[in-house]
C-alpha cells in the first residue's frame, strides 16, 4: 500500500470508522448547549409518514455531528455518531452515567422478561438483547434509530412470548385405540 492511499483511507470518513472521528471531535471541543427533548420529539415524528406531516421536525443536533470533518463533503458520507455523542449532546458529560445505568436497566429488565418464556424465545433474547446494548446502541448515533431499531428487533420477542403464554391443550390420561 502506498503512502497516499494509506493517507487518504486514514483520513476519509468511509464505513464505520467516522463514529471514532466524530466522538473524538465532540469530546474534545466544548460541548454546545443541551438539546434535553429534540431526539425524543423527533423520534416520535418520525413515526408519522410523511404525507400526513410533510413539515416534521429534523433533527438539528445532528448537524454537530460532522462539524470537525475537514474533507469536503463530508456531510455527504452518511457519517453516524456512536450513542455517547448524542448523550453529550442531549445531557452534557453528566448525562452519561445516569444515561448508561437507564439504558443497562432496560437490558436487565428485558433479560428477566424473557427468562420466564419458551425456550426458543429466551435463546433468542439472551442472544439479541446484549448484542443490542452492548453494540447496536454504541455504534449508532441517534435516538430514532436506536428506537425503531429496538421496535424491529426486540418488539418480536414480546409478540413471541405472548404466545408462549397461552395455556397448553388439554390432554386426556387415556387414549382410545381406533
Amino acid at each position: 500500500m502506498t503512502s497516499e492511499r494509506f493517507e487518504s483511507a486514514a483520513g476519509g470518513f468511509a464505513g464505520e470508522f467516522g463514529i471514532v472521528y466524530v466522538f473524538d471531535y465532540i469530546a474534545a471541543n466544548v460541548l454546545p448547549p443541551p438539546n434535553w427533548v429534540e431526539p425524543w420529539v423527533v423520534a416520535v415524528a418520525r413515526l408519522v409518514p410523511g404525507f400526513l406531516w410533510p413539515d416534521k421536525p429534523v433533527a438539528e443536533y445532528m448537524t454537530r455531528f460532522i462539524s470537525g470533518a475537514t474533507l469536503p463533503y463530508a456531510d455527504k458520507a452518511g457519517i453516524a455518531a456512536p450513542q455517547h455523542v448524542e448523550i453529550l449532546l442531549q445531557f452534557g458529560w453528566w448525562g452519561l452515567l445516569p444515561m448508561a445505568f437507564g439504558y443497562f436497566w432496560i437490558a436487565g429488565w428485558l433479560v428477566r422478561r424473557v427468562a420466564f418464556t419458551s425456550r426458543e424465545v429466551r435463546l433468542a433474547g439472551c442472544t439479541l438483547i446484549p448484542l443490542f446494548f452492548g453494540y447496536y446502541m454504541q455504534t449508532r448515533g441517534y435516538f430514532f434509530q436506536i428506537f425503531s431499531g429496538a421496535l424491529f428487533t426486540l418488539g418480536p420477542l414480546f409478540i413471541l412470548s405472548g404466545r408462549s403464554r397461552q395455556p397448553p391443550a388439554k390432554q386426556t390420561g387415556s387414549r382410545s385405540v381406533p
